[in-house]
């Protein structure tokens, strides 16, 4: 207590620190557990407390980072609330914190489900054991239908693309004038010819059913929704690779490819967003080169009804 076992990690890791992974956890400011729905967020976990906290923690550690950084407790509607959030993110903009999430309540598998859907942290502990299989039930299934959306995404260079990817960023989409459909042609037929295939014009659709065991059937039957993405161009590809051209639909604006980066892009007459990424081929390399091929910003498209929608 009182920051004793810092210290204590913090001896034995000095000059180490590579070595492990450090976690820690903020306590709410009023010292009361668990966290209610009607303890209000200003109370508990207020931006400037879960800041000074971490600062606390740093110095008692002797160092400049955490691995993950928690909320010592958590309420449901904490969800919608942004402090919290925030703050997190100024701190880990800051190199401060690497990832972010939080503690369930003791014995309530149930209360993080809402955040575990909603993507807005990397963690959730929770008691889960021989005797507490209750986690099974709803929020291990979140967690799976989140990873099976975000898992073509990591955190490269202290960017996290996942959160970017549920937050409403700016994206480039909807091509304006010839330029642009030319440059659109021009990617489509070079994955034709990676693929030794004529390239087909028509429209495509690319769905993906899949259902988690043993889990409630709300759950089964929202992992299980067909999902659809068509655009108005699609090169035809062999079964084998179709790996590589079905992935076309997913959540992220961005997506990073070995040290290359794909865009989400709306193709024309396209109802869907859609993304090439084709043995790290791009369509563009650069924000300011689709602007260039006339591309303009909007906003991306919201993300699947089965989630919560990004706060």
């Amino acid at each position: 207590g009182g920051g004793h076992s810092e210290r204590l990690i913090g001896e034995v890791f000095r000059g180490r620190r590579d070595w492990v992974v450090i976690a820690s956890k903020i306590p709410p400011r009023t010292y009361r557990w668990p966290a209610l729905d009607s303890d209000p967020i200003r109370e508990t976990f207020p931006a400037e407390h879960i800041i000074a906290c971490t600062e606390e923690s740093l110095r008692n550690l002797g160092t400049d980072y955490l691995d993950v950084q928690q909320l010592h407790a958590w309420a449901p509607s904490y969800v919608h609330e942004d402090e919290w959030y925030e703050a997190f993110q100024r701190l880990q903009r800051q190199g401060k914190i690497r990832a972010f999430g939080v503690s369930a309540n003791d014995w309530d598998p149930y209360g993080a489900v809402g955040l575990a859907e909603s993507g807005r942290c990397h963690s959730v502990q929770v008691i889960y054991n021989i005797f507490e299989q209750r986690p099974r039930e709803r929020l291990l299934p979140a967690i799976a239908l989140l990873k099976e959306k975000l898992d073509v995404l990591h955190v490269d260079g202290g960017i996290d693309y996942r959160r970017r990817a549920l937050e409403l960023i700016d994206a480039y989409l909807t091509p304006l004038g010839p330029e642009a459909d030319a440059r659109l042609e021009q990617a489509f037929r070079q994955l034709a010819e990676a693929e030794e295939t004529a390239r087909k014009r028509g429209v495509g659709v690319w769905d993906r059913k899949r259902g988690l065991k043993e889990s409630p059937r709300d759950f089964r039957a929202r992992t299980q929704r067909e999902e659809g993405l068509f655009s108005s161009w699609k090169p035809s590809v062999p079964r084998k690779s179709r790996d590589k051209t079905h992935g076309l639909a997913s959540l992220p604006p961005e997506k990073v490819v070995g040290n290359k980066r794909t865009l989400v892009y709306h193709l024309p007459g396209s109802p869907s967003a859609a993304k090439i990424s084709p043995k790290n081929r791009v369509l563009f390399g650069s924000p300011e080169e689709a602007e260039k091929a006339g591309f303009r910003k909007a906003r991306p498209l919201v993300p699947s009804s089965s989630l919560s929608s990004p706060c």
